[in-house]
């Protein structure tokens, strides 16, 4: 039995792996496999490293958006992050993730904060305010 090795550069797979998705993406509107592409969000933990800022981050390649959770409790959404970003810290385990926060969601015109936390407590209280509405009785 005959083996194939194949030598891939880690660049190589991250071009290969981001091709891939760009083709996914260019599929016609009419194509059943868009739908269902673009209603699935596979968000997937980073291997923990070290860090004194970033207590969690959650990355998904597909659809270019990350979920990070602070040290110090806030939790942020971003879109439009580079897919090919996520995948590089996905699969080099050198890149720092206060770096890698730094560079390709914080300080980035490219992303944009879907949801803080303070938008969703915002959302959770407008919902309250309209719940509460009461007439008191009166007394003539």
């Amino acid at each position: 039995m005959n083996n194939i090795r194949v030598n891939v550069s880690v660049t190589h797979a991250i071009e290969l792996l981001i091709n891939s998705l760009n083709e996914v993406n260019s599929l016609s509107p009419s194509s059943n496999n868009v739908n269902l592409i673009t209603m699935i969000s596979m968000l997937v933990k980073v291997p923990t490293r070290s860090s004194s800022a970033i207590k969690s981050l959650e990355v998904d390649a597909l659809n270019g958006t990350a979920l990070c959770e602070f040290t110090n409790g806030k939790v942020y959404q971003y879109e439009n992050v580079s897919k090919r970003a996520i995948i590089n810290v996905l699969f080099n385990p050198d890149v720092s993730l206060g770096f890698w926060v730094n560079n390709n969601l914080v300080n980035t015109e490219r992303t944009q904060i879907v949801q803080d936390e303070y938008q969703l407590l915002a959302a959770r209280f407008a919902k309250l305010d309209k719940k509460i509405e009461a007439e008191l009785p009166s007394f003539a």
